[in-house]
């Protein structure tokens, strides 16, 4: 197995028949590039005409798999992110398990809050993809023998707080403390700033850098947006959040900056 410093990208784009999102995410390591592709799909997929997924193939076979939780499931899913295979020289890295953990944060701060993977078993590494997948809490809900797959599936649903305010804010911090974070210690935290240019993300930048942030600027293509994704350690509190919030607002209130969620890391 092998380690070393990685930098993700994410690129989509819309098929105007289905409406169907197609996407990439390219890993970036210090050795080489590698794609790994996903879907987007939202339960309005299953409107469109059957006929304009004939010259797509997988792509049925994939709505079949989803189609079980819009129709026999009591779970409700506006979008789900899958990711309909994996290589195994990916499976095999020792990061693999961070990854899949950046990429779950990733979706979840971009309002996704589902995410799907289709395991072959016909792959070499299928024992080790599914016993990381189970471990990071994704659950096996659907397995097709005569296909050799199946769909391993993560939930995030909005969880009504019991120790903190019922809020958006308070969730999280639940949903943080249920994951066994410690929530006595500071903790680096993450807040999203999406900026209309670039010129306006530089400037935001630096002025938030001055508040003790450290700043990655990352730029969206397809909503034509800058990202900033702001880092501090913090103490883990529902008015530490608040009080960081109402700050980042004060400092960007001139520069058309909205704040579009926070997370961290769990370990």
């Amino acid at each position: 197995m092998e380690r070393s410093k990685q930098v993700f990208s994410y690129k989509t784009e819309v098929d105007p028949e289905t409406e169907i999102i197609y996407g990439h995410v390219t890993i970036m390591t210090d050795r080489k590039a590698m794609d790994v592709p996903y879907y987007l799909i939202s339960d309005e997929v299953f409107a469109v005409d059957e006929d304009s997924f004939a010259d797509k193939p997988g792509v049925n076979d994939l709505l079949g798999m989803l189609e079980f939780f819009y129709t026999e499931s009591d779970r409700l899913l506006d979008t789900v992110v899958v990711f309909p295979q994996m290589r195994d020289d990916i499976i095999r890295m020792e990061s693999f398990a961070d990854w899949l953990q950046q990429w779950q944060r990733y979706f979840y701060l971009s309002n996704v809050k589902d995410i799907g993977f289709i395991v072959s078993h016909k792959q070499a590494e299928s024992e080790r993809f599914c016993m990381i997948l189970e471990e990071l809490g994704f659950e096996e809900m659907l397995s097709s023998e005569e296909e050799q797959q199946s769909f391993y599936f993560y939930n995030v649903t909005y969880i009504t707080p019991v120790d903190f305010p019922n809020d958006d804010d308070g969730a999280v911090l639940q949903s943080l403390k249920d994951s066994g974070v410690d929530m006595s210690k500071p903790r680096e935290v993450e807040f999203i700033l999406l900026c209309p240019n670039r010129r306006i993300a530089r400037k935001v930048a630096k002025l938030v850098e001055l508040e003790g942030y450290v700043v990655d600027v990352d730029e969206d293509e397809e909503h034509e947006e800058f990202v900033l994704v702001c880092k501090k350690v913090i103490s883990l509190t529902h008015a530490e959040i608040v009080k960081q919030q109402h700050d980042l607002e004060e400092i960007t209130a001139k520069y058309e900056v909205k704040i579009d969620g926070w997370g961290a890391m769990v370990d």
